[in-house]
């Protein structure tokens, strides 16, 4: 006769685990409105009445009536980095002791490790190549203002790049 006994059994971690992440529910990247008004790090004559989410509308998603043409920064990112391979890596770490009750890696670092690295990755896209080039007048301008990124699309100061936030749990996290 042949006996098969489960030696043991990690299913009851496993489910706590998931409820947890279920119960964290998500990470937003980009822009939120609890982070006010955009304010230029020069000075202008008139401040701009525009929040950071309402800025980046207009920059990521273009204008024709301004000139701007589209330069959709989290597009570019999810189809650099894709949510199911990027996302694995920092999950499978979760997971990887599941034979312990407290999981070393919280369910609240998996979420900050996956904003902290879209937003990164993001960020990197702000000046480069992916991003339609600039228009001469727009290169012109810059140079007369003295902005230190004469050539790079969507960087003049670089405030907007490094506006660009997490919200976990309602929580508004700028890395």
């Amino acid at each position: 006769m042949f006996v098969l006994k489960k030696k043991n059994s990690y299913i009851d971690n496993l489910r706590k685990r998931v409820k947890e992440l279920e119960r964290v529910g998500s990470v937003k990247i980009g822009y939120f409105e609890e982070q006010g008004l955009y304010v230029s790090p020069r000075p202008v004559k008139t401040p701009y009445n525009i929040t950071y989410p309402q800025l980046a509308a207009v920059q990521f998603g273009g204008s024709l009536k301004n000139n701007i043409p589209a330069r959709p920064v989290f597009d570019i990112t999810l189809a650099l980095h894709p949510v199911d391979k990027s996302v694995t890596k920092f999950l499978n770490k979760y997971f990887s002791n599941i034979n312990v009750k407290t999981p070393t890696y919280s369910t609240k670092d998996v979420f900050q490790d996956i904003g902290e690295f879209y937003v990164h990755e993001a960020r990197d896209l702000f000046g480069s190549s992916y991003l339609d080039a600039l228009q001469p007048s727009t290169i012109a301008n810059k140079t007369r203002i003295g902005s230190p990124y004469t050539t790079q699309p969507l960087l003049e100061w670089g405030t907007l790049r490094d506006g660009m936030s997490m919200k976990i749990n309602g929580q508004v996290i700028t890395p």
